[in-house]
Order: structure tokens, then sequence, then C-alpha cells
């Protein structure tokens, strides 16, 4: 301690954030050697761990070619996930292109069916009513034929006869008797 006392005077070393700190003052020859993992100075102001680099050998980061060897790995490595990551959604792009074509095709299909399917339904609803409308047309026909097949004796110019009603073959003149009227 007296050995301490008696250099004491004579300090020399850095001067940061108002305090001198030496390498070979009282405190880091009392402290000895700087450890990593130690804290100098119990918080009264700045430690010697926070003043400089110098005295952090156990700090020693890998060189900057091993750093640099691992930025391009870890790069090449975010490259290679960023490729796998945009070829699977380029895939699930195309499958959803695809699924989407399908299901149209599928709904166009059905669409045609049920309107081919209707078009059907209103055919046969038309033919039905055209079948209805022709019975009545040949009933009333068969009606307008019973009554001039009646015996009628009225003169008819440029009539026609019954059997010819439904070809309209003109006649010249016919006489036609009418049962009742005289």
């Amino acid at each position: 301690m007296t050995k301490i006392l008696n250099n004491g005077g004579s300090l020399q070393g850095d001067r940061r954030e108002g305090i001198l700190w030496s390498k070979d003052d009282v405190f880091a020859q009392v402290m000895g050697k700087e450890r990593c993992g130690r804290v100098r100075g119990v918080g009264f102001g700045p430690t010697p761990i926070g003043r400089s680099g110098s005295n952090l050998p156990c700090l020693t980061g890998p060189s900057s070619s091993e750093t640099a060897h691992q930025m391009t790995e870890l790069e090449n490595s975010l490259r290679d996930q960023l490729a796998e990551s945009e070829q699977r959604h380029q895939e699930q792009m195309a499958s959803l292109h695809a699924r989407q074509k399908e299901e149209i095709a599928e709904a166009l299909a059905k669409a045609k069916r049920e309107s081919y399917a209707r078009h059907e339904q209103q055919m046969a609803e038309a033919k039905r009513q055209m079948d209805e409308m022709m019975s009545g047309v040949t009933a009333m026909l068969q009606g307008a034929i019973a009554i001039m097949d009646i015996n009628c004796d009225l003169p008819v110019n440029q009539g026609y006869k019954t059997d010819a009603l439904l070809n309209k073959a003109p006649l010249e003149a016919s006489r036609i008797t009418c049962i009742g009227h005289v």
C-alpha cells in the first residue's frame, strides 16, 4: 500500500467525461486487471468498462472477414427463403386461377343445362297450348262444316263448298237450302 501511495503523485491517463482514467491509478492497482463481466466503481459515475475499448479484451468480436462471411451466408439464406416463398406464392396463384376456371366452366355448364331444361319446358307448354288451340279450331271447323252441310235453299255467289272449305276453293254459285227457311 505504501508503494502505491508513493507512486500516486504521477498519474498519467485519459481524461474522459471529467474523470482521469489511468491503467496504473490506485483503484486499478488495488482492484487488479479489468475483467469481462465485472462492474468497477460500483455505479459512481463512468466505469472503466464504459470509457474505452482498450480495457475490453474479452469482448473481441469475430474478425471482419468472418463477420462478412456470416452476413453473406445470412443474406444468401434469406434470398433462398424469399425465392421459395415467391415460388410457393406463384404456385398457389396458378392453382387458384385453375380452380376458378373450373368453377366458372362448371357454373356455365350448369346454367346452360338449366336454360336448356327451361327452354324444353317452355316448348312443351307451347306445344300443349298449340294442340289445345288446334283442337278448338278443328272443333269449330267441324261445326261450321256441319252447319254448311245442312240443306239450305239460299243462293250463294262466289261461295265455298263445305268439303272445299278447308282447301278454300271458290265455287261460282251454289244453292244451299236451309230447313225452316222459306
